[in-house]
């Protein structure tokens, strides 16, 4: 359930690198409501119509969570993460994996890649190149020493056990299904910002050592934001410094209508913060400081992943323009008037090359494009299959989510029809 994550992480060190400013306190924090905060013995951790159902975010003090960070002496020299990740350019980091140079945001950087770096160095650099980079790490639990595990437990007022992998034999025997929460230890030195995304697990979040601040906004914030496609290696993040990080102009800029349900949360050790799934979040680490997370899947994760592996019948279209024919008229079942174009506002608007695949005036060419859609109108499996997609987005569990949901089913689809580099001129022509 660890979602794609780049780790980044540096501790106390004697000079901060020179991109580093001695004090960043990102604009938007001084600007946005701030996270509500409830005490532990006035709510209900029940994810059945008690505070996660809501799916608004919220910090809980004097949970169990609060005596954690006073066991970091007994384990903070056993820690070893297998991956850390150095900046040498800039504080911002893209939480994902996988290397990808990103032509709309130059400043970023691939990050160079240490293995098995123990937390003491992380937070005392000896190495020169060490020193001189913004350093963020995060690794499952299960990776790293029992003895950490078993100082942050129980965490299990930490899972919002919607979703479980029921075992039959477990059933029969009356256990209690497998818990698909993982929980996640992160580092990362101050002055490093994991740039602006969102997760589609819950996230409840606590701090162990130093301080973080969260910006937060709403899922229905996607329509606004400069994001990347949801195909690209860098999906569900923005393609803007939101937070200011680099200086100068943002890359591209963010609407200010992207920012009107922004929330703020500083959190200090101790204190939980529960991030709703699909809530985007950019995290700016005012302090070196060390975290744990818990991810537990979602009833909107496991509802968007059963409307995308509905069964199509798609076998017999055979040209771009029938595959391209399908596919409109499944998305013109899912989308509202406009929504093609709002999301090649946010994700596409970059001058992709055209490669005349797609015919201007598309579906009203007069030719094989028109005579494609005219087949595919009368076929009533492809009726049939629209509806049955569209009963999928209609399910409770995507409520608050249905438009991002669509967005991305609808931007994998277009994918298939007309090939990755055609689907902005797709949105574009076609709808």
């Amino acid at each position: 359930m660890l979602p794609a994550i780049v780790v980044l992480f540096a501790g106390v060190v004697s000079a901060r690198p020179s991109f580093c400013p001695a004090k960043f306190e990102p604009v938007i924090f001084s600007k946005a409501s701030a996270v509500v905060r409830v005490d532990w013995d006035k709510y209900d951790f029940a994810v059945q119509d008690g505070p996660t159902s809501r799916r608004e975010p919220f910090i809980i003090t004097n949970s169990p969570s609060e005596k954690w960070p006073e066991t970091m002496k007994d384990w903070k020299e056993k820690a070893v993460f297998p991956q850390v990740r150095h900046n040498q350019r800039s504080g911002l980091f893209i939480l994902t994996n996988k290397s990808q140079q990103i032509d709309e945001m130059p400043e970023l950087e691939n990050s160079k890649i240490e293995f098995n770096m123990s937390l003491a160095e992380l937070m005392h650099p000896t190495s020169e190149a060490s020193s001189e980079s913004l350093l963020y790490a995060a690794a499952p639990l299960h990776q790293m020493h029992p003895s950490i595990s078993a100082a942050c437990s129980p965490r299990s007022f930490m899972e919002a056990e919607e979703v479980t992998l029921q075992d039959e034999n477990a059933q029969d025997n009356g256990d209690p299904p497998a818990s698909l929460s993982e929980a996640v230890l992160w580092a990362s030195h101050g002055g490093s910002v994991a740039q602006l995304h969102y997760d589609k697990a819950h996230n409840m979040f606590t701090v162990l050592e130093g301080s973080k601040q969260f910006l937060l906004l709403p899922p229905t914030a996607w329509a606004d934001l400069p994001l990347f496609p949801s195909f690209h290696p860098l999906t569900r993040h923005a393609r803007a410094d939101v937070l200011g990080i680099l200086g100068g102009e943002q890359h591209p800029a963010v609407p200010t209508a992207a920012l009107a349900g922004a929330l703020v949360a500083t959190l200090e050790p101790g204190e939980l913060l529960y991030v709703p799934p699909f809530w985007f979040h950019a995290v700016h680490t005012a302090e070196d400081s060390v975290g744990l997370s818990v991810l537990s899947p979602s009833i909107e994760e496991r509802a968007a992943a059963e409307m995308r592996w509905t069964k199509l019948p798609l076998g017999n279209m055979t040209s771009l323009p029938l595959r391209a024919a399908a596919a409109h008229l499944i998305l013109s079942a899912l989308w509202q008037k406009g929504t093609a174009q709002v999301i090649w506002t946010s994700r596409h608007d970059r001058g992709w090359p055209d490669s005349a695949a797609i015919p201007v005036n598309c579906f009203d060419d007069n030719g094989a494009w028109a005579d494609a859609k005219r087949a595919v109108d009368n076929q009533p499996s492809m009726a049939a299959a629209a509806q049955a997609v569209l009963e999928k987005l209609s399910a409770d569990g995507l409520n608050k989510v249905r438009p991002i949901v669509a967005a991305d089913y609808g931007e994998h689809l277009s994918a298939w029809a007309v090939g990755l580099p055609n689907v902005a001129h797709f949105l574009k022509r076609c709808f």
